[in-house]
């Protein structure tokens, strides 16, 4: 009867399979309607706010620029709730945040109510998402989780396939009030996930485990009174010459007592461990990050990775209408074609998730890669050329991004994950709101194509900074550490 309930309990408790695959899947949907959704509507949200509003472009720009800054700044404070509040709150307070900014914007008739709902609430909603959707996974993969993170990062790309068209056809359709009530049904998503993200750590089960520890005790009592009744039937089989019975008596015992021993008390030992880790203050957890070298390496290349691709996103289809003959949709179809690449980057990283390779190697690859694209891409002067371009572009973005959450948990253990991929999304923001004005500021002074170059030198010097730390991991396992 107790090696029922042990082995009920570790099913429970297993990773990797089981209810796992349950929190995966509310992961990749949550992904599909946070960063998929933010990334893809802002562009047909700032034509149909001037029309709806009244205001010109620059104003309408400013308060999707300022919804899609905040919703990265804002990790920092994701991951301080995660921390002190569990993922299952600040998911469910995402999803919540989500209705409410974008549904409430159907009763919006001042650019200030926008900004209230759409760039602060809903920003807020998105990156808190973005996080515990992160974390979550972390809690319930040990050995499957670079396949778990990049599958949950490809809801993330299909979104961005979706979302255009879809809100484009509501904004015609309905027009601006009614088509953003509609596109916040789908962010219920978000609220139910919350109802699914459970730690394996929580309550229940470590309530569980101290039932079976008091079971154990139980069972030890039992199993000293049958030894001992055990021990008299074999005293008298020895004295008949029974030694054979004797010595199988013996084993049983033994492997008994190691069976309750070791399997009772695994899993309580392991929830004690995690408990005291997370245990740690949000100011220690701070300290416990940022006194690590390669932390800050890792901060500064977001910086600067992402700068790159604001930069990229900003000035490649005014730069190609500019110097080539291409009309505006052909420029645009280059866009779906990356958005594409990406997606496609991101179903190869999941297939080879079960393959061992050095993922910090792969992070640095695929930065350097579209950064040199984003260089040599002023020298694209035809439509072929310049949709090859961008196909690699994509392939080398989506790699990146479906490798992020993998990149960031090689620099930390797992409970520090949602805590350092919050610092990690505010890093990006600073590094776009800050270093995009600088390259656009070059673009002014000089020509479009001199911020390009900007722009990718910078994803270049990010790649280079994190190389010692791969050199150093490198020679850590060549060691055995």
């Amino acid at each position: 009867m107790l090696n029922m309930k042990l082995q009920s309990c570790t099913l429970k408790r297993q990773k990797d399979k089981g209810y796992a695959w349950v929190v995966l899947l509310m992961s990749f949907l949550s992904h599909m309607a946070h960063q998929g959704f933010s990334s893809s509507v802002v562009g047909n949200l700032t034509v149909a706010q001037q029309s709806h509003f009244g205001i010109d472009l620059q104003a309408s720009s400013l308060i999707c620029s300022v919804h899609t800054g905040l919703m990265f700044m804002l990790g920092l404070l994701g991951s301080i709730l995660l921390k002190k509040l569990g993922s299952r709150f600040t998911q469910t307070l995402a999803g919540i945040l989500m209705v409410l900014g974008v549904g409430l914007s159907y009763f919006s008739t001042q650019v200030w109510h926008v900004y209230i709902l759409f760039s602060i609430m809903a920003a807020a909603g998105l990156s808190f998402g973005y996080v515990a959707s992160a974390e979550i996974l972390s809690q319930h993969f040990v050995k499957r989780k670079h396949l778990a993170f990049s599958l949950a990062v490809t809801g993330n790309f299909i979104g961005k396939s979706i979302w255009p068209m879809g809100s484009q056809f509501l904004l015609d359709k309905y027009g601006y009030s009614k088509a953003m009530l509609f596109m916040s049904f789908p962010h219920f998503i978000h609220i139910i996930a919350g109802v699914f993200y459970i730690s394996p750590d929580d309550q229940e089960d470590r309530t569980e485990d101290q039932k079976i520890d008091s079971d154990s005790d139980v069972s030890d009592d039992r199993s000293s009174s049958d030894d001992s009744s055990i021990g008299e039937e074999s005293a008298d089989q020895c004295k008949n010459g029974g030694e054979d019975e004797e010595q199988t008596i013996e084993e049983k015992k033994q492997n008994k007592e190691v069976e309750i021993k070791y399997s009772s008390k695994a899993n309580i030992l392991e929830d004690r461990d995690i408990k005291e880790k997370q245990s740690i203050s949000l100011k220690d957890t701070f300290k416990l990050l940022f006194r690590d070298i390669k932390i800050w390496a890792l901060l500064i290349n977001a910086m600067l990775w992402n700068a790159t691709n604001t930069v990229f996103y900003v000035l490649i289809n005014d730069y190609m209408l500019k110097k080539t003959d291409m009309n505006g949709d052909e420029v645009a179809f280059g866009v779906t074609i990356s958005g594409l690449a990406r997606l496609a980057a991101s179903i190869v990283v999941a297939a080879t998730s079960c393959l061992k390779y050095d993922r910090l190697l792969l992070h640095i690859a695929a930065i350097t890669g579209y950064s040199l694209v984003t260089i040599f891409i002023i020298f694209a002067d035809n439509q072929m050329t310049y949709y090859a371009c961008v196909a690699l572009w994509g392939v080398c973005q989506g790699a990146c991004i479906a490798n992020l959450v993998s990149t960031v948990n090689s620099f930390c253990e797992q409970h520090l994950l949602g805590v350092l991929f919050g610092v990690e999304l505010f890093f990006e923001a600073f590094g776009s709101m800050a270093l995009t004005p600088l390259a656009i500021f070059i673009g002014v002074l000089t020509e479009e194509k001199y911020a390009l170059v900007f722009a990718g030198c910078l994803g270049m010097l990010g790649s280079i900074i994190l190389v010692p730390v791969a050199i150093r991991n490198h020679l850590l396992s060549r060691r055995g550490h």
